[in-house]
């Protein structure tokens, strides 16, 4: 469960979160993300507070770090994203 207001029938819920480079208005340098419902989630500017072993695998303008690191990485790191999702200490 999560403390997120989620869209119903939303593909991307906890159990589907999926990697991707996003970015913002004005036009700025892609950055990693996760999509949650209908938002996404910057994993750059929350790496710290994720704990996230390795911070810089999610700085740049792609995800080749990232997805180099292997499934280690990526199981650690989706398991911090989906504490930080569904613990109430990280709503604010």
């Amino acid at each position: 469960m999560t403390w997120l207001d989620l869209p119903p029938g939303t593909g991307f819920g906890l159990a589907s979160l999926p990697y991707g480079m996003f970015s913002v208005t004005p036009p700025a340098d892609p950055r990693a993300g996760v999509a949650i419902g209908d938002q996404v989630l910057d994993l750059a500017a929350v790496a710290d507070d994720l704990r996230l072993p390795l911070r810089d695998l999610f700085a740049g303008p792609v995800l080749n770090r990232f997805l180099a690191a292997g499934p280690a990485a990526w199981r650690e790191a989706r398991e911090r994203i989906t504490e930080w999702l569904t613990s109430p200490a990280h709503r604010a």
